[in-house]
């Protein structure tokens, strides 16, 4: 299951070193070329929220199956858009399609395999963080290779995809030799257990930014320096996604061995991270340079590797099994949400005529104002439905031993 989602992040992310190759080719503008980094989220946001219901039905294993072939057909569609480039936002969807299907399965089934009896001496957390590092290596592995073969390849848009194709065909056989696991009880219509919605109020909304980060360091920032890297386009961004990335498998490394350093949860050091980057970016503007954008990058890559492993941690540990797949759906979901920052940059830009530096502070403050009240609101959240529990103990007096 692991290969199954590295492969189909292999697919996901391979097309985003593409990005200056399209636009050169087919003369896309900065808007079409940032709607066509976030048109998988077409794709992805159904697929989410159906995964949990396909796994309670029929099982991870058998939905799992179907990721990698949606996959394939996305790589051969976006190949087919050299010569129809309506093709490319079809193949797109499909690869946001079998993502979906394959971030949220892949997540559960891992952390089945993560947990007794298939794992006795496993400790929290180890199925997301193992989920996160499959993700983010076939994220950074897929762009970096994507970029390197297109910027030298005689059918930069076309033969690049085939790498693709064959990881999906060995994905395949792995996932048939995997054990399979009992599929969890579906969600009952009853209210969600005390302390679960404090969860989701510490969790989504940092889950917007975990991507956010990524279409800043992807879009945003490469699109300011592009006129000084020349012909190197390609090459250059296939760099910055193995940089930011390779950050974010690093801290998602370091989190394997440091639960929730010095006591402040992961998700928040990520979020404060990504905060203080996009100031520095802001206020560096007029500074920026191809070497300072690579900088930047491999930053926001690390606070990407503290949110999402961050939120994944803490949906695990406070969500019961039951409704694990629907909480996963939904912080992915929101996730992804955040690819759409560039495409809103873009449009705020042309529409306002304010630079680039005042609208990414402007998000910067609206971000970090959301994040505080709904923290607030989940330590209050927290206490009430501790109250009960401590009252009703302290009704029922001491426990006297027989």
């Amino acid at each position: 299951m692991a290969a199954a989602m590295f492969a189909v992040a292999w697919g996901g992310n391979a097309f985003t070193p593409l990005l200056g190759l399209y636009r050169d080719t087919f003369g896309f503008g900065e808007l079409a070329v940032n709607t066509l980094l976030s048109a998988y989220v077409v794709g992805i946001v159904p697929a989410l929220f159906a995964a949990g219901h396909l796994v309670a039905r029929f099982g991870p294993k058998r939905v799992l199956t179907t990721a990698p072939v949606v996959s394939m057909l996305g790589s051969l569609l976006l190949a087919a858009g050299h010569w129809v480039y309506p093709l490319l936002y079809a193949g797109r969807a499909a690869i946001g399609l079998a993502l979906g299907l394959g971030m949220v399965v892949g997540g559960v089934w891992l952390t089945a395999l993560s947990s007794p009896p298939w794992h006795p001496v496993a400790r929290a957390g180890l199925g997301a963080r193992r989920a996160a590092m499959s993700l983010t290596s076939g994220f950074g592995l897929g762009a970096g290779a994507m970029g390197a073969v297109a910027q030298w390849s005689p059918l930069p848009t076309v033969l690049p995809y085939s790498m693709h194709l064959v990881l999906s065909i060995i994905a395949l056989l792995m996932v048939a030799r995997s054990p399979d696991v009992e599929p969890p009880p579906p969600a009952s219509g009853r209210a969600a257990p005390p302390g679960t919605g404090a969860v989701h109020l510490r969790v989504l909304p940092v889950a917007p930014w975990v991507f956010g980060s990524l279409g800043l360091a992807y879009a945003i920032l490469p699109q300011l320096v592009q006129d000084r890297i020349g012909s190197l386009i390609t090459v250059y961004s296939a760099v910055l996604c193995l940089t930011s990335l390779g950050g974010g498998f690093l801290t998602q490394r370091l989190l394997a061995r440091l639960r929730d350093p010095a006591g402040v949860p992961s998700a928040l050091i990520g979020f404060a991270l990504f905060v203080t980057t996009v100031c520095v970016a802001a206020g560096l503007m007029r500074m920026l340079s191809p070497w300072l954008v690579l900088v930047l990058a491999g930053v926001l890559g690390s606070s990407y590797g503290f949110m999402i492993a961050g939120c994944l941690q803490e949906i695990e540990n406070g969500v019961p099994p039951e409704r694990l797949a629907r909480s996963v759906s939904l912080v992915w979901a929101l996730s992804y949400a955040g690819f759409a920052l560039p495409t809103a940059v873009s449009l705020l830009h042309r529409a306002t005529g304010l630079g680039h530096a005042r609208i990414l502070l402007g998000t910067a403050a609206a971000a970090t104002l959301t994040v505080a009240v709904t923290r607030l609101l989940a330590r209050r959240t927290s206490r009430a439905a501790v109250a009960p529990v401590a009252t009703a103990r302290s009704e029922a007096g001491p426990v006297r031993p027989e």
